[in-house]
């Protein structure tokens, strides 16, 4: 009834999960970033089908979208969906319907806030919760794998010692892929493609990261001292806010705690 894939972005969960439902040939939907309200319909309009919620997090975070999914998710043969949302945009869906799909969600992180309804909805996935977990070093190991000729190993290469020396630009394989294009444009082009991925890498800092870094600059930092700077720069007005920013700042894997 239920599978679940957590792991941080760019290791290639949405791609496998792709090519595996393809190779399949199964009949699925892909859904990315629905509000709670519209999960039901959701569900309701796809019923029967495999259905793909994608990059999930925000739901998580949700306890009547947790309820929902744990009702669709249910062991049982009949699982009853009941609609508690009485907006007028819903009005043209019934009350409650038997759902008869299957469901997949692929996030980067579970907020345990309902700690004990994320446990009841992981439960039902049972064998199919799947926690992508990988350190540095495999990510790094598994980038040269992928590497089919010297030029992707040399620009590989030079990406984890840029990120090591960097600190901030993230180091997964979406990243390597990127640097693999900068490399084909730089030839194409007559460029120095080591000064132009440098560049790139060095600019890669949003506004989030570009706000922890004038207080932590490279350096690691408590996050009790950045809660108290994002109070004190007007950021958050409390540290219960602070605390909240802070978490799904490493939710956007634009800041990593690494204790």
């Amino acid at each position: 009834n239920l599978a679940i894939i957590k792991g941080r972005a760019g290791l290639g969960k949405s791609y496998n999960i792709e090519r595996y439902l393809k190779s399949l040939k199964a009949d699925y939907v892909e859904v990315t970033h629905i509000t709670e309200a519209y999960l039901y319909r959701c569900l309701y309009e796809n019923n029967g089908k495999i259905i793909w919620l994608k990059d999930f997090s925000n739901m998580l975070r949700s306890l009547k979208g947790i309820e929902e999914l744990k009702a669709a998710c249910e062991s049982k043969e009949e699982k009853l969906i009941t609609n508690f949302n009485y907006s007028e945009k819903q009005l043209d869906l019934p009350k409650s319907f038997i759902f008869t799909g299957k469901i997949i969600i692929d996030c980067n992180s579970i907020d345990y806030r309902f700690k004990e309804d994320i446990d009841a909805l992981i439960s039902r996935a049972g064998n199919n919760y799947l926690d992508f977990a990988m350190d540095f070093d495999t990510i790094k190991n598994l980038m040269f794998v992928l590497c089919t000729d010297e030029n992707q190993k040399e620009i590989t290469k030079y990406l984890i010692d840029c990120y090591e020396f960097v600190g901030f630009n993230e180091l997964n394989l979406r990243t390597q892929y990127h640097c693999f294009k900068t490399f084909e444009y730089c030839l194409a082009n007559c460029l120095d493609w080591k000064t132009e991925l440098k560049d790139e890498l060095k600019n890669n800092k949003s506004k989030i990261r570009s706000l922890v870094y004038t207080i932590a600059g490279h350096k690691a930092i408590k996050s009790i001292e950045l809660k108290k700077y994002l109070i004190r720069s007007g950021y958050c007005s409390t540290l219960r806010t602070a605390d909240r920013r802070i978490n799904e700042f490493i939710e956007l894997e634009e800041i990593y705690k690494i204790s």
